[in-house]
C-alpha cells in the first residue's frame, strides 16, 4: 500500500495562498496610501487647529454651532476627537466643551449612518449579490 502523495496538497496550499495575497495586496496598498494620506492632513490640521480655536471663539454664542458643523467636516476627513475635545475644552470650558462634543458628535453620526445607509443600501440588501451560494448562506 503506497501513502498518499502530499505534494498534491501542499500545492494547492500554496496556490491558495498566492491568490489570497493576489486580492489582498490591492487592499494593502490602498490602506497604506490612505494612511500616508491622513498623517499628511492630519499634520496640517494641526497647524490650523489654534486658528480654529480663535475663529470658534470669535463668534460667540454662535460659537458652538460653528463647532459642531467643524466637528462633522473634520470627523469625516478622519480628524481625532480627541484632538477636537481639546479644543472644545479650551474654548468653551468643560460643561460647555462636553455639550458641543456630544452635540457634534449625535450630529455627525447620524449624518454618517445616513450617508452610510444610502450608498451601502444596495450591498447590504443583496449581500451575495448575483451568487448562489452567497444567497443561500445569508
Amino acid at each position: 500500500m503506497t501513502a498518499p502523495s502530499v505534494d498534491g496538497a501542499v500545492g494547492a496550499r500554496r496556490w491558495w495562498h498566492r491568490q489570497r495575497w493576489r486580492r489582498l495586496l490591492p487592499i494593502v496598498v490602498a490602506a497604506l496610501v490612505l494612511l500616508v494620506a491622513l498623517l499628511a492632513i492630519g499634520r496640517d490640521v494641526e497647524r490650523h487647529l489654534s486658528g480654529i480655536e480663535h475663529w470658534v471663539a470669535d463668534l460667540g454664542p454662535w460659537g458652538i454651532l460653528g463647532f459642531v458643523v467643524v466637528f462633522v467636516v473634520l470627523t469625516s476627513a478622519f480628524v481625532p476627537e480627541s484632538l477636537l475635545a481639546v479644543v472644545a475644552g479650551t474654548v468653551f470650558g468643560l460643561a460647555w466643551g462636553a455639550f458641543a462634543l456630544v452635540a457634534g458628535g449625535l450630529v455627525a453620526a447620524g449624518l454618517h449612518c445616513g450617508h452610510g445607509n444610502r450608498v451601502l443600501q444596495g450591498h447590504i440588501v443583496h449581500p451575495g449579490g448575483p451568487r448562489p451560494r452567497i444567497k443561500a448562506m445569508v
